[in-house]
């Protein structure tokens, strides 16, 4: 299917949310379901490396015992050196944590080393740490993972190779690519941070997805592709901003888009003013579960 021929984002694709009110992420994301009068069948959440949480999951799958919310969970490296994922130190955390996705009733996508073309995470070859010495110890530590959770028979787990908009550091995102036998999902995180003085978004939702959905199908000639994170800076366009995401008839692999629902270093809360709140309702309304 081209371009041409894709029909509305919203009819194609599901959508979900990381929300973060001030409970615990289950609760807020009932809460974001409430505000906007319609579910969000992509339930995203972050993990640091800990065993496998069952009561979040348990959560999650009780919103419909009959047709499981996916989880989308990013799996997070922190203060974890990469040599010793690569030199089976952290075996038997990964195989514990693989056999508790195992369980979940509906589908697991785990954003494994997220961002990593950034600079700002300590898995980044570009950031001042030293957890990771180059993109081919990378590579060896994401496959280590893999094979695990595949060797658990964690049927239901894909890993989603998931990148930033933008390379940020000198150390592009295929560097990291780790084999597209390696790869059950490619995706990417993006934001549009901000306004020009004639109202015009730094970027749009399209321009968000658009050059990395060209560079990462690329590598992988079947996998679907996933927005993990997106959001918008508050400003009079939003409502239109994420109107034009709900219509784009482009990137005919997006299969889903999660959300980033937090006034962090923007408000990127998709409540955030009236506008807006009302896209959500009415196109939400419209999309699959």
């Amino acid at each position: 299917m081209t371009d041409d021929e894709c029909p509305e984002l919203v009819t194609r694709c599901r959508f979900g949310a990381w929300s973060a009110l001030g409970g615990t992420p289950v609760e807020d994301h009932r809460a974001l379901e409430a505000r906007l009068g319609a579910a969000l069948p992509v339930f995203s959440w972050f993990s640091a490396l800990h065993d496998w949480d069952a009561g979040t999951a348990g959560g999650i799958a009780a919103f419909d015992p009959a047709d499981p919310y996916d989880c989308m969970v990013c799996l997070e490296p922190w203060d974890t050196r990469l040599a010793d994922v690569v030199s089976g130190a952290r075996d038997g955390y990964f195989r514990r944590w693989a056999g508790g996705a195992r369980a979940y009733p509906g589908r697991v996508l785990v954003r494994l080393m997220h961002e990593a073309n950034g600079n700002w995470y300590p898995w980044s070859v570009a950031h001042e740490s030293d957890a990771v010495t180059d993109p081919e110890q990378w590579q060896e530590a994401w496959r280590r993972v893999v094979g695990i959770a595949r060797g658990q028979g964690a049927t239901n787990v894909a890993f989603v190779f998931c990148t930033n908009t933008n390379d940020v550091g000198g150390v592009p995102a295929e560097a990291y690519w780790p084999g597209a036998e390696w790869v059950d999902v490619v995706g990417v995180d993006g934001y549009n941070w901000g306004w020009d003085a004639a109202g015009r978004p730094q970027v749009t939702a399209e321009q968000v997805i658009g050059p990395m959905y060209r560079r990462l199908t690329a590598l992988h000639p079947t996998a679907e592709f996933v927005v993990g994170e997106i959001g918008c800076a508050a400003g009079p366009g939003k409502a239109a901003w994420h109107e034009a995401l709900y219509r784009s008839r482009r990137f005919p692999r997006l299969t889903r888009v999660a959300y980033f629902h937090e006034a962090k270093e923007q408000d990127w809360r998709l409540d955030s003013d009236e506008a807006t709140l009302r896209v959500h309702r009415r196109y939400l309304a419209r999309a699959p579960r």
